[in-house]
């Protein structure tokens, strides 16, 4: 589904430091992502905010990227109806 796709999402780095991931996940979205043929792009760090645009698609790295992603769904909205 995500075959070529630039993207991000919660980093293993997250992850390892959430409260879920302390306590153990089956899996990551990173590498899940990854493996399915994403190409993710993690951004500078951990935590900061960080949004990725690949055609349609917006993503956001983790919940301090809301506000990044809001605009840049709202920037998308007024180029498609012009």
């Amino acid at each position: 589904m995500f075959d070529g796709y630039k993207m991000t999402a919660f980093t293993d780095e997250e992850e390892d430091q959430s409260k879920p991931g302390k306590i153990g996940m089956p899996w990551y979205v990173e590498a899940a992502l990854k493996n399915r043929g994403a190409i993710f792009d993690g951004g500078d760090a951990a935590w900061v905010s960080h949004v990725v645009i690949d055609r349609n698609l917006i993503t956001a790295q983790n919940p301090g990227s809301t506000d990044a992603a809001a605009y840049a769904m709202l920037k998308r909205l007024t180029e498609v109806s012009g």
